[in-house]
């Protein structure tokens, strides 16, 4: 389906689906086991992305 991909650890999105509200980034700090703050960054879905990716595998389903 070509949607997202991983590099260097972190989802990403394809540049055809880049720009659409389809993903945001969140940025989780933590502290590690030797207690430094480390931060670690997240790609989440938003809402219009979950609804895109139950569209295509809703299509995928009928084709």
């Amino acid at each position: 389906m070509h949607v997202q991909y991983k590099q260097n650890g972190t989802w990403l999105l394809y540049s055809k689906h880049q720009d659409k509200g389809y993903t945001k980034t969140k940025t989780h700090s933590f502290t590690d086991s030797s207690g430094n703050t480390q931060t670690s960054m997240q790609t989440v879905w938003t809402e219009k992305g979950r609804l895109f990716i139950h569209d295509l595998l809703k299509q995928k389903a009928t084709a």
